[in-house]
């Protein structure tokens, strides 16, 4: 087994040349922002710009997990990344929640499977969320995957994680069917 750490990734390729990322190490060393007990009390209070410094790093920590080998806090992170200008202390709050379940799943892995470049095909799954009341905003989520060229005939097949990402949707949605539209086309422009 050949094993590297590059840039906080953890790489290791096993004999069949499949390779899998982590970064266990990283995530576990990432702190959490500190919150003074009497903010806590009063989560709907703007955060000062100290604090605003220390969500915009926690948030870049973060983002290049998610970036990197953390797809499951893309949508969260998302959502963090669009409150920074206007955050409250329950903002602060959030990121460490965030945190906290980063490092719950430290040990949370990418696989990328060997498939031999004759046979890789590329698939794009989408998704995306309709605003509400209490979130006035749409998000778009997608994944882009490598598999075998048998997927096509409805059989199982090894499936490897490559770009994925979750972003607010800039324009106004009025139907969910806009919603997923939007998603889709924003997928294939990665």
């Amino acid at each position: 087994m050949t094993s590297f750490t590059f840039t906080g990734i953890e790489v290791n390729q096993d004999p069949s040349f499949n390779i899998t990322l982590n970064q266990s190490n990283y995530i576990r060393k990432i702190p959490p922002i500190p919150i003074e007990i009497n903010r806590k009390t009063q989560p709907e209070l703007p955060i000062n710009e100290k604090e605003r410094g220390l969500l915009r790093g926690l948030i870049g920590s973060l983002q290049y997990a998610s970036t990197n080998t953390r797809p499951d806090l893309s949508n969260r992170l998302s959502s963090l990344q669009s409150q920074i200008n206007s955050a409250q202390v329950e903002t602060l709050a959030e990121a460490n929640r965030l945190l906290h379940e980063a490092k719950r799943y430290h040990d949370t892995t990418i696989t990328i499977k060997s498939i031999p470049h004759e046979d890789l095909r590329f698939m794009v799954f989408s998704d995306a969320s309709f605003a509400s009341s209490s979130k006035p905003y749409s998000y778009a989520g997608s994944i882009i995957v490598g598999t075998h060229k048998n997927i096509s005939e409805n059989v199982e097949c090894p499936i490897s994680p490559l770009i994925w990402g979750s972003k607010k949707i800039q324009k106004v949605v009025t139907s969910t069917l806009s919603a997923e539209t939007i998603s889709m086309a924003s997928a294939y422009q990665r």
